[in-house]
């Protein structure tokens, strides 16, 4: 079985962890956690902007994403009206602990089809250590990226191995390490080279995912490969690093070049696995977002975004009413002094005339106006942005949560999806501005 991979787009978050409080929760402080106005909605839409200015695409929409506060068919609405994605033929909406193997299992038979996974969860225990953030998409056809050469699994009969995971993980390590992740690991790394017969002398490495901490050097050394790598983090519940092993993969074959011939191991309890050979324009198809870090939590941060906040009020009626305008930047142009009103309005607010047609905002624009908000109820400063956009409109919205400084007259921004606030028990989302370097 192969599986062309044309297009691949991540994103990496910049919000990180202050180093003291790494080392009281027993984690790197280089973790990529995602902003606290991001959530799972938001990492997908933005690892589809990678792949192109709009995600078209006659199969299926493979759909991997934490279970939160929307179900599968309102958050490819959200993405389809916020224009990152067409309205796919269906959806397959995979479990929260589906991993990359299975994600691209089922791809299988679908040329055209997008896959979209998004690694976004808070720990329930938040003196726990956290597991990185980020997102990717796939768009399948050509293998311009890569090519899977071959998808293994292992399955053995016995219990969830992570529904006794403790904060400092499971409690016999050392079984672990030599059987669940050294032993299951050859073993399902054999049925992928048998399978597309490969000499475990070709491949540039292998990238594991598990449920502890790994001896790189020492796995290498016992399946005879030049290199392993992991993903940044520990997996502590099933396909929680599922994006985070495929960003892994891909740009440890970028680095090797075309034709460069890569296994991915995601192990636990059995395992799933990849084998992935580098496609002719690797270095190009596939796109990353990974700006540096900018924003970190502190104690006080941490806690507040762990915890349950008072609902602010909202209708549900109207949200359902003016969602659609507004995240599709839907406006109207006058056709007598050609004014853009935004959001839309019955007359133009320029000339008073209701000779208006339809128009869709673009979302770069110039700063012409900002202020910042020092309010007794927010939890912290907020900038107020005034942008002219592109083409006419002018939009007011907020500055990003993750953003590398306060925005000054004639700087380039753009619009992002961001999460705004929570109201009636629902995810508000709307655009949000941020630099445009």
């Amino acid at each position: 079985m192969t599986i062309g991979i044309e297009l691949a787009g991540a994103y990496v978050p910049r919000y990180r962890l202050e180093p003291t409080l790494a080392q009281a929760l027993g984690c790197p402080s280089d973790i990529p956690l995602h902003a606290p106005d991001e959530d799972a909605l938001t990492l997908l839409w933005t690892a589809l902007e990678q792949l192109t200015d709009h995600a078209a695409s006659s199969g299926p929409l493979i759909l991997r994403s934490p279970a939160g506060e929307l179900e599968p068919r309102a958050l490819v609405a959200y993405l389809a009206v916020a224009g990152r994605l067409t309205e796919p033929r269906s959806v397959l909406a995979m479990s929260p602990q589906t991993g990359a193997a299975g994600v691209i299992r089922a791809a299988a038979g679908h040329g055209s089809a997008i896959a979209a996974l998004a690694d976004q969860e808070r720990p329930a225990d938040l003196t726990a250590a956290p597991s990185s953030d980020c997102s990717i998409a796939l768009r399948f056809g050509a293998p311009r990226a890569a090519e899977v050469l071959g998808v293994a699994s292992l399955a053995v009969l016995s219990f969830d191995r992570w529904a006794r995971m403790a904060a400092d993980g499971p409690p016999d390590t050392r079984f672990v390490e030599e059987t669940l992740v050294a032993g299951d690991g050859a073993e399902l790394l054999g049925q992928l080279l048998a399978g597309a017969r490969v000499a475990s002398g070709q491949l540039v490495g292998v990238v594991v995912s598990a449920a502890v901490g790994i001896r790189h050097h020492r796995l290498a050394k016992q399946w005879q490969v030049p290199r392993v790598w992991s993903p940044l983090g520990v997996e502590r519940t099933a396909g929680r690093l599922a994006g985070a092993t495929l960003l892994a993969a891909f740009e440890r074959l970028r680095e090797a070049g075309p034709g460069a011939l890569l296994a991915v191991l995601e192990l636990g309890w059995g395992g799933d696995g990849l084998l992935l050979r580098a496609g002719p324009e690797i270095g190009t198809a596939v796109r990353t977002l990974a700006d540096p870090p900018c924003g970190s939590y502190d104690y006080r941060r941490w806690l507040r975004a762990g915890a349950d906040t008072p609902d602010t009020w909202t209708s549900p009626a109207k949200l359902r009413r003016e969602t659609g305008n507004l995240l599709g930047l839907a406006a109207r142009r006058c056709a007598s002094c050609r004014v853009v009103t935004f959001p839309v309005n019955e007359s133009c607010e320029g000339c008073g005339s209701t000779d208006t047609s339809a128009f869709t905002l673009a979302r770069r624009g110039t700063v012409v106006s900002h202020n910042l908000d020092r309010l007794f109820a927010a939890p912290e400063e907020v900038q107020m942005v005034v942008v002219d956009l592109d083409g006419g409109g002018r939009f007011f919205g907020q500055l990003v949560a993750d953003t590398s400084r306060w925005v000054v007259v004639g700087d380039r921004v753009r619009l992002a999806l961001r999460l705004l606030h929570r109201g009636a028990g629902m995810p508000h989302y709307f655009w949000k501005v941020e630099l445009d370097d």
